[in-house]
């Protein structure tokens, strides 16, 4: 991940912001690692550029550039707050209850669109100049009634659904569960545990119940 300038045209005259920039790196030697990878970029672009919502990241564009190889790059806003976690980290006193409603609200809205995210957790969460919680990260999504192969696991492992891992760890040709709204559920609800303090949970419990 990169930062840079993004111009945005305006009536009077181009506007330059900060944007954080997402490209592939160390694959450029190899030619069929670098196919692969540009495909998952194109695919990310592709669902994420259709999604808007005040708790999702904004997607901006796309761009070549040689400066960073042949890699394309996905554009979205840079929020100097950075992840959820850095901000707590930074603000302590921050509403931490609103920002895991403001998370749950970006994830209905993914999954009222048909979209599966497959990886949340504190990370791919960010808070943007205004304090909002704003989902992030769109490369291991799936969409809703299409097939996908289940021979792997996606994501973040400790934010995972017990039925996404296989029975036996040793087994290499396993095929787990599907992705599901219901596993974003229980990602969404280890991020909760994390984000709030002790004597909110119960809130957190009400939220996760409302949403199912």
């Amino acid at each position: 991940m990169y930062r840079g300038e993004w111009c945005l045209p305006s009536a009077t005259h181009l506007q330059k912001v900060h944007v954080a920039i997402k490209i592939i790196r160390g694959v450029h030697h190899d030619p069929a690692t670098m196919d692969e990878m540009q495909r998952h970029l194109i695919r990310e672009s592709s669902v994420w550029q259709c999604l808007q919502h005040p708790n999702i990241l904004p997607y901006l564009g796309h761009c070549f550039s040689h400066d960073w190889g042949p890699s394309i790059a996905l554009i979205s806003p840079f929020y100097a707050s950075g992840t959820v976690s850095d901000y707590l980290n930074s603000r302590p006193g921050a509403n931490r209850l609103q920002l895991v409603i403001e998370v749950i609200d970006g994830l209905s809205y993914l999954h009222d669109s048909g979209v599966i995210h497959c990886d949340i957790h504190c990370h791919n969460v960010l808070v943007d100049d205004h304090g909002t919680a704003r989902i992030a990260d769109f490369g291991c999504t799936r969409l809703i009634g299409r097939k996908y192969d289940c021979s792997g696991l996606v994501g973040s492992p400790e934010y995972m659904a017990p039925e996404l891992f296989p029975d036996d760890p040793t087994d290499d040709e396993y095929t787990a569960a599907p992705y599901s709204t219901m596993s974003d559920m229980y990602a969404f609800a280890m991020l909760s545990y994390q984000v709030p303090p002790f004597f909110q949970i119960k809130a957190v419990l009400r939220i996760v119940t409302f949403y199912e």
